[in-house]
C-alpha cells in the first residue's frame, strides 16, 4: 500500500525538484510523502502547456490563460527568485579576500541560495523556450542535495567561485555557468566536438561560420586530442586568422569550448547591477547569441560506388524486338483535339 502524499505550494524554490525547502523531522515523514511546488514552477508548467503545447478545449484554454495572467500580476504575490540572502555581501567579500571557510554556516546558506537560483534559471528558460530544461546534477547530488551544497561552499572558500549548469533539449551540450566572486565576472560556456574529417583549418572555419553573428568578445578554446591545454582566442581575432586556433603541438583538433564573460552584479536583490540580474542576463545573451546558433557536425552520407557489375545489371533501353517477336509499326500520334475535322450528318431527305 502506497503512503499518503502531502503537497505544499509556496514562493520558495526547491534546490532540487520535489524537495521541500524547509527541513522537516524525518520521523514525521515515515507514513507520508511530502512534496513541494513553487508558484514559479506552476507558472512555468502553465505557460509551457498553453503557449507551446496547446490546449484543445476552448474553455480549459481560457481558464489556463486566466491563471497565467493572475500569477504574472505583481500584486498576486507569486514571486520569482529575488534575493541572495542577508549574508550575501559578507560571504562575497570574504571569498574575494580569501578568508572564507567552507564550514562557515553563512557560506552554506549562500551556496543554498545559488542552488535555488540555478533551479529558477531552469524554470525560466523552460518557460521561455517551451522545453523541459533541467539543472545538471550528478546522481549523488540529486539523491542528496546536501552533497551539492557542501561542494559549493568548498568552491567558494578555495577558488572563490560558484558553478552549475543547465541542460536544454536539442542543443550541442550543457550550458555551464560560473560566478567568479574574485574576478567579479559571470562566465557561461558550452563544449562541442570538432569535425572528424577535413583539414585543420577547415574544421575551425566550420565553427566560425556558425558564429558569424556572435559578439566579437566571445572566447573560443580549441583543444587537441587528449590535450589539457588549449589555443584560446577571442572570436574577433579568430575570424581574422583562423590558424590561431590550431594546436601548436600538431595534435588533431578534437573539441571546442565557446564562452562569454560579463561583469557580475553585486547587489543581493533584483534590478540593475544586481547579482541575480547579471546571471540571468548573461545566460540569456549566451543562449541567444551562441548556443542556439550551433549545430553538431554530421559526416556526409556514403556515396554508392558504380562498379562495372552494377552497370551490367542495369536494364537496357534498346527498343529493338527480340528474336521471334514480330515487329510492331510505330503508332502515329493522334492529332490535337482542336485540329480534328468532324463531318456533320446530312439532314433528313
Amino acid at each position: 500500500m502506497r503512503s499518503p502524499v502531502g503537497s505544499a505550494i509556496s514562493n520558495q524554490i526547491a534546490r532540487t525538484p520535489g524537495e521541500h525547502p524547509i527541513q522537516v523531522d524525518r520521523r514525521k515523514l515515515r507514513k507520508v510523502d511530502l512534496h513541494h511546488l513553487s508558484w514559479s514552477r506552476v507558472l512555468t508548467e502553465a505557460v509551457k502547456q498553453k503557449s507551446h503545447r496547446g490546449v484543445a478545449d476552448a474553455d480549459q484554454a481560457w481558464i489556463l490563460g486566466e491563471l497565467i495572467r493572475y500569477l504574472e500580476h505583481p500584486n498576486a504575490g507569486a514571486m520569482d527568485f529575488q534575493d541572495m540572502g542577508e549574508h550575501w555581501v559578507r560571504v562575497r567579500e570574504a571569498a574575494k579576500a580569501r578568508t572564507l571557510r567552507a564550514a562557515d554556516k553563512q557560506a552554506v546558506e549562500v551556496a543554498g541560495r545559488w542552488e535555488e537560483l540555478l533551479s529558477y534559471v531552469a524554470l525560466r528558460l523552460g518557460r521561455e523556450l517551451g522545453a523541459d530544461v533541467q539543472e545538471v546534477l550528478s546522481r549523488k547530488e540529486a539523491a542528496d542535495p546536501s552533497v551539492r551544497i557542501v561542494h559549493l561552499a568548498e568552491l567558494m572558500a578555495t577558488r572563490g567561485t560558484l558553478d552549475g549548469g543547465v541542460r536544454i533539449p536539442n542543443t550541442v551540450g550543457d550550458v555551464t555557468v560560473v560566478a567568479d566572486l574574485r574576478a567579479r565576472q559571470v562566465i557561461t560556456s558550452v563544449r562541442l566536438s570538432a569535425p572528424q574529417e577535413g583539414r585543420p583549418t577547415t574544421r575551425v572555419n566550420w565553427l566560425l561560420r556558425q558564429l558569424k553573428n556572435s559578439p566579437d568578445d566571445v572566447r573560443v578554446d580549441a583543444f587537441g586530442l587528449r590535450s589539457r591545454t588549449s589555443m584560446s582566442e577571442l572570436l574577433s581575432a579568430a575570424r581574422a586568422k583562423p590558424k590561431l586556433l590550431l594546436p601548436g603541438d600538431g595534435k588533431e583538433l578534437a573539441t571546442f569550448t565557446i564562452s562569454l564573460a560579463r561583469p557580475m552584479g553585486l547587489k543581493r536583490g533584483t534590478g540593475r547591477q544586481s547579482f541575480i540580474a547579471s546571471v540571468l542576463g548573461t545566460i540569456d545573451e549566451f543562449y541567444s547569441e551562441v548556443v542556439q546558433q550551433l549545430r553538431e557536425w554530421q559526416p556526409k552520407a556514403p556515396e554508392l560506388q558504380r562498379s562495372p557489375n552494377t552497370l551490367a545489371r542495369e536494364p537496357t533501353t534498346d527498343a529493338s524486338p527480340s528474336v521471334g517477336e514480330p515487329a510492331v509499326a510505330p503508332r502515329e500520334p493522334s492529332a490535337p483535339i482542336e485540329s480534328r475535322q468532324y463531318q456533320t450528318p446530312e439532314g433528313p431527305a
